[in-house]
């Protein structure tokens, strides 16, 4: 299983309702990857975003999986630019800023967060939390 480390609270974002104004539909990265499905969160355990969006989200956890989604792209874009016409409503969601946007429209947060060590890149999840983190995409239907 593929894994992202995210910052929080951009982390919790993502895996806000898809009906939340706040809710995270991209991640913003430097580089882009060919892996496409499956992708779980991991909330990192740094602080140092956290003056960087307002208000705070409530419960948020750090050094954890936090949920799942599937990465379905990942696209150029630069604000102020026309994005790809697929993507348009990049435009005017507050959170591409590119210039590598990873499309993670829908990621379903786990009921419990999966405590573990998180990593720099795409990394890939082993050990004991494999077994956990199945046992909370059986609650979300995955």
């Amino acid at each position: 299983m593929k894994v992202l480390t995210v910052c929080q609270p951009y982390a919790h974002l993502l895996c806000l309702d898809e009906h939340d104004p706040d809710k995270k539909k991209v991640e913003n990265r430097k580089w882009g990857t060919p892996h496409r499905g499956l992708i779980l969160i991991h909330a990192g355990k740094s602080e140092s975003f956290l003056n960087s969006y307002s208000p705070l989200p409530e419960n948020m956890s750090f050094g954890a999986i936090i949920g799942a989604g599937v990465l379905e792209d990942c696209v150029h874009y630069v604000p102020g630019k026309q994005p790809p016409h697929r993507y348009g409503w990049l435009a005017d969601h507050k959170h591409a800023e590119g210039p590598t946007c990873w499309i993670i429209p829908a990621v379903y947060a786990f009921k419990e967060p999966v405590f573990c060590s998180g990593a720099q890149g795409l990394w890939t999840l082993t050990g004991d939390a494999v077994q956990q983190v199945e046992a909370q995409l059986r609650k979300v239907g995955h």
